[in-house]
């Protein structure tokens, strides 16, 4: 692992899986003007390969969300 936020991507990412924060900041990234939490919940929720990954039919686990937003913190 590198330093930076390379380096700060990869530890979030095993800490909390690759699929999900990739996920996560592929919808951030791509969006003009931010989204809000809602929205990035029902954007993760609707992604079905990621919710076949994760096991889940519900939607997505609002406490991984809470997650992913806390370890990137300030990045966002």
């Amino acid at each position: 692992m590198t330093g930076g936020v390379q380096g700060r991507l990869e530890r979030i990412e095993a800490e909390l899986g690759g699929l999900p924060v990739q996920s996560f900041c592929t919808y951030v990234v791509l969006a003009m003007h931010g989204l809000t939490r809602l929205e990035l919940y029902d954007l993760l929720s609707s992604n079905v390969d990621l919710m076949t990954r994760l096991g889940v039919s519900a939607g997505f686990p609002p406490l991984l969300l809470d997650r992913i937003i806390e370890a990137l913190g300030k990045k966002l």
